[in-house]
């Protein structure tokens, strides 16, 4: 009688680890699949604050730069570029 007991008691206690594992095992794809989707969007919002154009307009609107024009560039030998022909 007590061998039964013992081996039931045994089977429900595997089946509810199981059941946990289970559970677990769901909860952690979940979480994997949220991941994913929040590192492809993270990926394209980096590509958009990386672009050219973003910089650009950035550098002029907000901080007033231009592209400077060859006769203001000076080269660390300290030569002047004119323009060319």
């Amino acid at each position: 009688m007590s061998i039964s007991f013992i081996i039931l008691f045994g089977a429900t206690w595997i089946r509810t680890q199981c059941t946990s594992l289970n559970f677990s095992i769901s909860q952690i794809r979940e979480e994997k699949a949220r991941l994913v989707t929040q590192n492809r969007n993270l990926e394209i919002e980096q590509a958009r604050l990386r672009s050219p154009e973003r910089i650009r307009n950035l550098a002029e609107n907000r901080l007033g730069l231009s592209i400077p024009k060859p006769e203001n560039i000076i080269d660390l030998s300290g030569t002047v570029h004119e323009k060319g022909p």
